[in-house]
């Protein structure tokens, strides 16, 4: 969340004192995260990072929620640090021939290749097609509508980038195309 100052408290009564030894990544559910980007958007924010909560909070509202428990996974070894292929589309144009593809199966096949987009669920029962501008594109790969759904639904950028290498490693869905020149500091979605 652009903006979001943490502070680390073991006690919300207490916000002023905090512990620098409290330290490290903490794991926010995914709807958790969605709601703040809706509720917060641009704001200026305070989180409250407890050991089994965190709390965001700005002069009017509050919203808190629970803490995944465990260790953070490591995800610098499966997300890719590079990409050999990017590929941005509108980010409504995606998200309409998703919804179309997906009617009757949540799971489906996206290819990108000769200046087309084709999306099709795995059943083979609806399938739609459209043009887009890059030509020098190659892409297929299977993933769960929902997961991009929910990722287009979270983010207000007219556009997103797939970040792309190979058909058996993960993409990244990128909301901010900025994200290239900073790749540790922006939001992205690992599929």
């Amino acid at each position: 969340v652009s903006g979001l100052t943490i502070h680390y408290s073991f006690d919300h009564s207490y916000p002023d004192q905090f512990y620098p030894s409290a330290t490290g990544p903490v794991i926010v559910p995914k709807d958790a995260i969605s709601s703040i980007i809706r509720l917060f958007g641009h704001l200026d924010v305070i989180a409250f990072v407890d050991e089994t909560s965190l709390t965001i909070s700005t002069e009017i509202l509050d919203y808190s929620t629970n803490l995944i428990s465990g260790k953070f996974p490591a995800w610098q070894r499966i997300v890719p640090q590079s990409f050999t292929q990017k590929f941005t589309i509108n980010k409504d144009k995606f998200a309409t021939l998703v919804k179309e593809a997906s009617l009757f199966d949540s799971q489906i096949t996206v290819k990108i290749k000769d200046q087309k987009i084709l999306i099709k669920d795995f059943d083979g029962n609806t399938e739609v097609e459209d043009t887009v501008s890059d030509s020098n594109i190659d892409m297929n790969f299977h993933v769960n509508a929902k997961n991009i759904l929910d990722f287009i639904s979270s983010y207000s950028d007219d556009d997103i980038t797939i970040g792309f290498n190979h058909s058996n490693l993960p993409f990244v869905l990128i909301a901010d195309a900025s994200y290239f020149d900073n790749y540790t500091n922006k939001i992205y979605q690992a599929i």
